[in-house]
């Protein structure tokens, strides 16, 4: 492999927990086969929600390079770019990771869902933001 190419490959990749990936699905085929059954509109619904959740499951949520992060939380959302030096805080909540970001002359706040992870990659994801804040 040549070096460019290594260079901008990220050093951890954290994608969605299969669990949530799980429980879409099953959402989605509830509503294909209300779909069949009692009401056609439900079809649709059932039909989004899978190839949404399909989506998901190959979506690099977020992507650690050596001097900056990539994080993207929706298919169809836009990626963020954030340098490991801009990130000025970090705060835990049981359900998000809040960073702050400066971004020019104001700081910006960046939430992630912090549950659509496993266990060991939110472990993982917040020591490495928190260290990135005291530094």
């Amino acid at each position: 492999m040549n070096d460019a190419k290594k260079a901008i490959e990220p050093k951890k990749v954290y994608l969605y927990a299969k669990s949530h990936l799980t429980s879409s699905m099953i959402i989605g085929l509830g509503f294909v086969v209300i779909g069949f059954f009692v009401e056609a509109t439900s079809l649709g619904f059932g039909i989004l929600i899978i190839a949404l959740g399909l989506l998901r499951g190959r979506l690099e949520v977020v992507r650690l390079y050596d001097s900056h992060s990539e994080i993207k939380i929706a298919p169809v959302g836009a990626r963020w770019f954030i340098k490991d030096s801009s990130i000025t805080g970090v705060k835990e909540t049981p359900k998000l990771l809040i960073l702050t970001v400066a971004q020019g002359d104001k700081a910006v706040v960046r939430k992630i869902p912090i549950k659509i992870f496993s266990e060991e990659d939110q472990k993982s994801l917040i020591e490495h933001y928190m260290s990135l804040a005291a530094s």
